[in-house]
């Protein structure tokens, strides 16, 4: 008569933990990465800069310093706007925008010019970042497209067609 109660709790003990990693495993990605390296007008490395993140919407900042060659990394920034701050007393200040999406992972250079008495440097436009460290696609469908688009066959898997460079499977071959 014991028996079938400890195998009832056992399967039991067995779903319990099978369920809990079956929700770990179910977590949204929401983060991209930022890394760069910071040198002088000449091309030399600058260590020990100030490097910043701050996210336009929220103005959060994060902030790390340059390695002895000149590198720094912010390996998890949520997704959203961002403002890259160089600085280093003796230089002027150089800020970049980006925008950061799902899984990216951008390589930034910023480049420090020497400070004169007052001297005040400000990018209105960069040139389009490009992610040269991954291959991927990755996109974030905004929610007004998915409550406004008409869904032919209700699959939510269709919405990854509106990312670009997104093309659907072809399941007539093998």
């Amino acid at each position: 008569m014991r028996l079938p109660i400890v195998r009832i709790l056992f399967a039991l003990a067995l779903w319990a933990i099978a369920s809990v990693s079956a929700l770990q495993a179910q977590e949204t990605i929401n983060y991209g990465s930022v890394s760069g390296r910071v040198t002088d007008a000449q091309g030399a490395v600058v260590p020990g800069a100030q490097v910043s993140a701050r996210r336009t919407e929220t103005n959060v900042t994060v902030e790390t310093v340059t390695d002895a060659d000149g590198r720094f990394r912010f390996p998890y920034l949520k997704v959203g706007r961002y403002e890259l701050k160089a600085h280093l007393q003796g230089f002027a200040d150089t800020t970049r925008t980006l925008t950061l999406t799902v899984g990216s992972a951008f390589d930034v250079p910023m480049t420090l010019a020497i400070a004169g008495l007052e001297t005040s440097v400000s990018v209105t436009s960069d040139a389009p970042t490009l992610e040269a460290a991954r291959s991927q696609i990755a996109g974030t469908v905004p929610q007004t497209e998915v409550q406004s688009l008409p869904m032919n066959g209700r699959n939510f898997l269709d919405l990854a067609l509106l990312i670009p460079g997104v093309s659907p499977t072809n399941v007539g071959s093998t």
